[in-house]
């Protein structure tokens, strides 16, 4: 799982993490947020768009930039690992795959035209 991980000056961390296991359910591939060592705990982990992510690093003026490449690869990935899973998927689990598909190619479009 390759992930984006912010330190922060309270000794928490921030952890942007792609999850797109061969095991996920289809809603579940995505971008995933973790504070870790908060005061105030993020639970359950929040699901966020790489655009999310983009606004947030820019929110806490952390560069962007070294990001950008791996959430464009990493949300790649996701796309690839769905295509596949869509062309061996039952027929009743082919509309959740497709429907997540179609978003993460929206989120990938938008993330493109940041970089």
């Amino acid at each position: 799982m390759s992930e984006i991980r912010i330190p922060v000056e309270d000794g928490s961390v921030m952890h942007y993490m792609a999850v797109h296991g061969t095991d996920s359910l289809p809603a579940g591939v995505g971008w995933m947020f973790v504070h870790e060592k908060s005061r105030r705990p993020v639970t359950p982990p929040l699901w966020l768009t790489p655009t999310e992510i983009v606004d947030d690093l820019k929110a806490m003026q952390v560069d962007p930039n070294p990001g950008l490449a791996l959430l464009v690869l990493e949300t790649e990935q996701m796309v690839k690992v769905l295509t596949e899973r869509a062309k061996v998927a039952e027929s009743d689990q082919r509309p959740a795959i497709e429907g997540r598909l179609a978003e993460l190619r929206r989120e990938l479009a938008s993330l493109r035209a940041l970089v």
